[in-house]
């Protein structure tokens, strides 16, 4: 029975893996993406200009109300939802059917398509009404609400360290190139095979060093039992641009966001789906 059931989800999850559509909407989900950080780019800057009363929120969540403000916008956030879905189970699939692959290289694969099925309910709650998700305030309370739980400084320790390996993964990842292994280029143009490396590589960087310090910042709430520590990215990106040093910073950022749109959008076309790495 046990054999029969492992079977058929070997079966399905290589159905998901190599079928056209979902490869598709997969590829949506990775455009998604790429807008998505061209709108924080554009929220990035703002800081440096907008005065602080009218800003919005350099985050997900500001993001989301940017994109959101009239229907074709919304019906965007639906579709992007669907893409990050898409994305997360050909990411599981690809890692569950790959039985040759490298443990590494699965275990990668499969963290991507788990973080994923995570991205794609930003969207969708956000549109069921949940206005405050990816917020910043959304995570005090979510923090708040984790510390409140019988063991819950130690789940909280816990998805603060998650989130600096992750981020120290993906630089390790841009160190040994791991993450160009699921790209096929033939037939690619010159100028994306001569750029793809200096794109992914300030791009993956600049967004690992931006959430590094939001990762410390959750440990940091556990160990203090102190659920305002907890802050998001909006006051990391918000308290660097009192000053020219931290205005300097910023503007990095923003080109850095800038370079992980432009890889995004490369991933979407050049990204071998069915690939477990």
């Amino acid at each position: 029975m046990g054999e029969s059931v492992a079977a058929s989800l070997h079966t399905a999850a290589g159905v998901v893996r190599y079928h056209p559509a979902a490869h598709n909407l997969a590829r949506v989900g990775l455009l998604a993406r790429a807008v998505f950080y061209l709108v924080l780019t554009y929220l990035t800057l703002c800081l440096l200009v907008v005065p602080r009363q009218a800003r919005t929120p350099a985050d997900a969540s500001g993001a989301m109300s940017t994109i959101a403000r009239g229907p074709v916008g919304r019906l965007g956030l639906a579709v992007a939802a669907i893409g990050f879905l898409a994305f997360a189970l050909v990411r599981l699939a690809a890692a569950w059917h790959d039985r040759d692959g490298a443990v590494v290289d699965r275990l990668t694969t499969c963290g991507q398509g788990l973080t994923y099925l995570l991205v794609a309910a930003v969207p969708a709650t956000f549109l069921l009404g949940t206005t405050d998700t990816g917020s910043g305030l959304q995570e005090h309370q979510l923090a708040q609400h984790v510390l409140r739980l019988p063991g819950g400084r130690l789940v909280l320790t816990g998805v603060g360290l998650v989130l600096l390996l992750v981020c120290c993964w993906q630089i390790r990842g841009v160190t040994n190139k791991s993450y160009s292994r699921g790209f096929d280029l033939v037939g690619a143009p010159e100028w994306v095979r001569g750029s793809l490396h200096g794109i992914a590589a300030i791009g993956i960087c600049a967004r690992a060093f931006v959430f590094l310090p939001i990762g410390s910042l959750l440990l940091l709430a556990a160990v203090t039992d102190t659920p305002s520590r907890a802050t998001g990215l909006n006051a990391e990106l918000a308290a660097l641009s009192g000053n020219t040093i931290g205005a300097a910073v910023l503007v990095l950022i923003s080109v850095g966001f800038a370079l992980f749109a432009v890889y995004s959008m490369l991933e979407s076309r050049y990204k071998a789906m069915h690939s477990s790495m």
